[in-house]
């Protein structure tokens, strides 16, 4: 059986590389304005943010999160904070999503949008991979990360 947790971290490194992208397209938008290679390249920054992403937080949410939640304090705690960080994370994204969708967006909010996203997406990252996912290992042992792992394959079904 894979470590879930192992699997969470591969995928935060292809997000990372995705949103190394984005940004880059971000900041191009900012100087240069949108061209239908960048209005491209940043559409499927958000096909991979709506597909592997949004997968992504389905696992922690439907699997990982409802399993340390006995662990955790509530309300405030870890999981709270990752949830409310999924929240503004599809907020962004819609208002992404909208943005690229006007006719001549305004490429000064196309762009801090987009950079929003990395920016919340990288810190967001960072809190879990050096944060919750070890809090997961230390409270969750073997049996516990088994458990979450049996759910997360399920959800890949």
């Amino acid at each position: 059986m894979t470590d879930p947790i192992e699997q969470l971290m591969h995928e935060h490194q292809e997000g990372l590389a995705a949103l190394d992208r984005l940004e880059k397209d971000a900041r191009q938008v900012a100087a240069e304005g949108l061209s239908p290679e960048t209005k491209e390249a940043m559409s499927q920054a958000l096909s991979f943010i709506n597909g592997e992403i949004r997968g992504h937080n389905e696992k922690e949410e439907e699997a990982l999160f409802p399993a340390l939640a006995p662990f955790l304090p509530s309300p405030g705690g870890p999981v709270d904070v990752m949830l409310a960080e999924h929240r503004e994370l599809w907020t962004l994204n819609d208002r992404l999503v909208a943005e690229l969708a006007e006719p001549s967006p305004d490429r000064v909010n196309l762009s801090q949008t987009a950079l929003g996203i990395v920016q919340l997406l990288r810190s967001h990252i960072s809190k879990e991979d050096n944060i919750l996912y070890p809090m997961a290992r230390q409270f969750l042992g073997e049996e516990g990360l088994a458990e979450v792992a049996r759910k997360v394959e399920a959800l890949q079904k």
